[in-house]
């Protein structure tokens, strides 16, 4: 029996379909050395091509148009710009299927970020490049994907799938091979997280067919996860990968045994808590550990020695975030103290003074999705972008999709996307970086439309 069986209102490619699929893929692969190497040009060039594929909105294409996303090329901007182009134009289905509120309010922003995109050009002019220019315009597009998803594709065939796995196994080996040394860092993010909870998946729902692979993939990556985590092997593992596969495990098991209080790990109330204890991190840091060092070397955490481990695990908390942290709350206010709405188009820096009385500047990025788009974008921009990304895998029909996917493959891709939400949110900004967004908020999107469209199979049934 397939393990496709439960998709009863899913169909898999036709041959046709099937065909068109493995003809881009084979375009995307022989195009990510290139992007390696003329990243502008080249990225520009095949913008309206990848711009093509977003507009055609079909399932065969979605798989190509991931692999052509994995490199921070120029292409991303064009293909998320459609992304929203699509979902301006789709705006009454919205409202047929009950997500037009989130889409009004991310709407709001964009006065501001159009304000943003131009001030910069004219501050810098092309000495930023395109990625510099349309940075702010990149995070505002990279949310449309999910209206994409949820609106153009809304389902992910048994073949498509199957593929998608395979292209995230790929990655994790070419990065274990060259030992991270090629620029695909973002998709591992993805690729790390997903092959564990799949793994976890088919033993969970004691899955047959497709077990044993999919089960190797998965003992294979959360091997090297470990080994990486404790510094034992070069690829260098990360507390967010780490915690990202542990939320997303929980969002499986709640799904399928307690899938009535899966609002209890709702975004909106885990990084509200989260806040709250980052707050407090800062200001414990600021008391008691400035200026006692920086980073932690992986490769010094002791596997068995435990109070070893915790006390790398507070040092990594304390001299790696709480710095950047502090810095991006004192850019902050300094931003808000100027003006709110209209923010610095030069980002702002943040200061912290170290125990010896020297001042450091830090003007790296928040490391956290609140700050960021508050040091960024202010009142205006930043709070709105914010409240959209946290608002939408919090609304009610990702929950419902969760739970209705519990015994379905699209279930390890739910429960990484809220994951990546949750954790990557709090300690970090990638999950709407532009070279990122296609997978979190895009496949979200595939994953709720195929719950609404589902719903509407079944209800057409009834009266046939």
């Amino acid at each position: 029996m397939s393990v496709f069986s439960d998709w009863q209102y899913e169909p898999d490619l036709t041959r046709e379909e099937r065909a068109l699929m493995q003809r881009h893929v084979v375009i995307a692969i022989l195009c990510c050395p290139i992007y390696m190497i003329s990243p502008v040009l080249f990225g520009l060039l095949m913008g309206p091509y990848v711009m093509w594929m977003v507009f055609a909105a079909k399932p065969a294409l979605l798989l190509p148009l991931m692999i052509h996303m994995m490199y921070g090329s120029q292409q991303r901007y064009l293909a998320l710009f459609a992304c929203f182009l699509y979902s301006l134009a789709h705006i009454d289905s919205m409202s047929r299927r009950k997500i037009l509120l989130p889409f009004i309010i991310y709407l709001s922003a964009l006065p501001f970020f159009i304000w943003y995109t131009v001030m910069r050009y004219r501050l810098y002019g092309g000495g930023i490049g395109a990625g510099g220019t349309f940075e702010g315009l990149g995070y505002y597009f990279g949310i449309s994907a999910f209206f994409w998803g949820f609106l153009a594709i809304g389902r992910m065939q048994p073949t498509v799938f199957k593929s998608f796995v395979v292209i995230c196994f790929v990655d994790f080996v070419i990065h274990f091979l060259f030992f991270m040394s090629i620029p695909f860092t973002r998709f591992l993010f993805w690729s790390f997280p997903f092959l564990i909870t799949l793994a976890f998946w088919t033993m969970l729902q004691k899955v047959r067919k497709w077990k044993y692979s999919w089960g190797l993939m998965g003992i294979c990556t959360f091997a090297i996860m470990i080994l990486g985590f404790f510094g034992v092997s070069d690829i260098r593992i990360t507390f967010t990968i780490v915690g990202i596969t542990g939320l997303g495990i929980v969002y499986m098991i709640m799904a399928k045994y307690a899938p009535r209080v899966l609002w209890l790990l709702s975004p909106c109330l885990i990084l509200s808590l989260l806040t709250v204890w980052m707050f407090h991190t800062m200001d414990k840091w600021y008391v008691n550990e400035r200026g006692h060092g920086s980073s932690i070397s992986y490769n010094e955490i002791v596997i068995r020695d435990m109070e070893s481990f915790r006390y790398k695990l507070f040092r990594k908390t304390m001299t790696d975030r709480a710095p950047l942290w502090y810095a991006s709350w004192d850019a902050i206010k300094q931003q808000f103290a100027r003006h709110p709405i209209w923010v610095d188009v030069e980002a702002p820096v943040g200061e912290y003074t170290l125990d010896d009385g020297r001042t450091t500047a830090i003007s790296l990025s928040a490391h956290n999705m609140l700050f960021e788009m508050l040091r960024l974008y202010g009142a205006w921009g930043g709070v709105v972008l914010y409240l959209v990304f946290v608002i939408i895998p919090s609304m009610k029909i990702i929950r419902d999709s969760l739970r209705y996917h519990a015994a379905t493959p699209y279930a390890p891709i739910l429960a990484c996307c809220l994951a990546h939400i949750v954790v990557g949110g709090q300690t970090g900004q990638y999950p709407i970086s532009p070279q990122f967004t296609i997978y979190l908020f895009g496949l979200m999107g595939v994953c709720a439309g195929h719950r609404f469209v589902a719903s509407v199979n079944v209800a057409n049934s009834k009266y046939a």
